[in-house]
């Protein structure tokens, strides 16, 4: 079984699938031309050499790039082999030398006098019969010619081919990353550029359980994504690989997306009451700041919700509830507390109110209709205090909540911004001495 739903994937792309996250990767040398032989000729290139140190990865492009000129694959047309060896003398990267790279780099050129483009060349090994583009792959290879240098691999290689299907995802997907240049070869038809780091992170989700990162494991990988986007399977690459790439985003990061669920998902709030009344706690919307709920009538809930904020145990964490029934079951209203209730419930105030055990508890009706519908599916109550640190500001996304605790909840429900951005006004009904305002918010009394 999947340890991950369409709708999550669905959220870590429309976070992460944008231009503003290429960078570093080899993919953004793409976008520096804008002749369609140039951009195939730079992507190829580019993906050729995507191994090792991204940094290193990037000087290397650079290197090769600026001496092909503005217009590389017109520069490549018209140079011979022995003027690319005088250009590229004592290049060195890794375990490619300047005999591979000018072999590379000629073969292609041979490749571009036949076809006229990389695409022709790719679409005549292609067959509309095959169920992916790993047949067209070893077809290609063989009309590459490079004999299996570290560049191009051999035409009969059983590996993954990670470097020459990251180059076609970014010719033939199309959206806000992917060029999607070439128009001739379906998107269905591709395969994950499979590396050990995305390897890692689908065996987290349980797409494949093979220990080789092969042409094997890259069809399992892409076939189990294929049950979530049939028509393009490898449409979550990039946004995925994002998290090791980027110095700010860690597959830690990742295991976090993993848990986060949108608001209007089937079945969410039965999921989450179930995932509340077995003990956890969870990061769940309301009408002023995202906040942190657990079950109040299990002790160890609410410890776990101390100890994720850090905050001191003497502190109460208050009660939101479905209903003014719910509140009058249990406490004592004054007539003063009952008019504010009437005024500013559904809303973001706080009635600090005596039980009719005799000790204070806090009180609130969130203006949120699918929290409201959350907790009275959770038996009217809920614990719930703001998602964030003690003493750290509010969080005012679900995001902002799960970077302060999302390593302690097990579920978070994003709705999105939160509306107000600020916690509720806290007032406490006291019988001897009347309203207190213990905290200002957007309720003014």
């Amino acid at each position: 079984m999947s340890k991950i739903s369409l709708e999550q994937l669905e959220y870590i792309y429309k976070k992460y699938n944008k231009v503003e996250f290429i960078s570093p990767d080899p993919l953004e040398y793409l976008y520096k031309y804008k002749e369609n032989l140039d951009i195939e000729f730079v992507g190829f290139i580019s993906a050729a050499f995507a191994f090792g140190r991204v940094n290193q990865i990037l000087k290397t492009l650079d290197l090769i790039f600026t001496k092909l000129g503005a217009h590389p694959q017109k520069f490549i047309m018209n140079t011979t082999e022995a003027e690319l060896k005088e250009i590229f003398s004592g290049f060195k990267y890794r375990f490619v030398k300047e005999d591979q790279l000018i072999c590379t780099l000629m073969n292609m050129q041979k490749v571009y006098k036949e076809y006229g483009s990389l695409e022709t060349c790719f679409h005549s090994c292609y067959k509309n019969d095959d169920e992916n583009l790993a047949p067209t792959i070893l077809r290609f290879i063989a009309k590459l010619n490079c004999g299996g240098n570290y560049l191009v691999p051999k035409a009969n290689t059983k590996g993954a081919c990670k470097r020459i299907n990251l180059f076609l995802r970014w010719m033939v997907r199309d959206d806000h990353v992917d060029l999607g240049l070439w128009k001739t070869i379906p998107a269905s038809k591709l395969i994950i550029p499979l590396d050990t780091h995305i390897a890692n992170i689908t065996k987290h989700f349980g797409f494949t359980k093979r220990s080789t990162a092969d042409m094997k494991m890259a069809i399992e990988i892409t076939n189990a994504f294929k049950l979530f986007s049939p028509t393009d399977p490898i449409k979550y690459d990039f946004s995925l690989t994002r998290f090791g790439i980027r110095d700010e985003m860690s597959i830690k990061d990742l295991k976090m997306c993993n848990k986060i669920h949108k608001s209007d998902e089937t079945d969410i709030i039965k999921k989450t009451v179930s995932i509340l009344q077995a003990g956890n706690i969870a990061i769940i919307p309301t009408d002023t700041v995202y906040g942190v709920a657990a079950d109040p009538n299990i002790p160890e809930a609410l410890e776990k919700i101390y100890k994720a904020k850090t905050r001191d145990g003497r502190k109460p964490v208050a009660f939101l509830a479905s209903d003014i029934e719910v509140v009058e079951e249990l406490t004592v209203l004054s007539i003063k507390a009952k008019e504010l209730a009437k005024k500013y419930w559904p809303g973001p105030l706080t009635l600090i109110l005596k039980m009719k055990t005799g000790e204070y508890e806090g009180f609130r009706i969130p203006d949120h209709n699918f929290t409201r519908e959350l907790i009275r599916q959770a038996g009217g109550l809920l614990r719930v205090t703001s998602a964030n640190l003690s003493g750290s500001p509010d969080a005012c996304s679900v995001e902002d909540a799960i970077s302060a605790l999302g390593e302690h909840v097990s579920i978070c429900i994003d709705d999105g911004q939160s509306r107000a951005g600020i916690a509720s006004t806290v007032v406490k009904d006291d019988p001897e001495n009347g309203l207190q305002i213990l905290r200002k918010g957007t309720v003014i009394i």
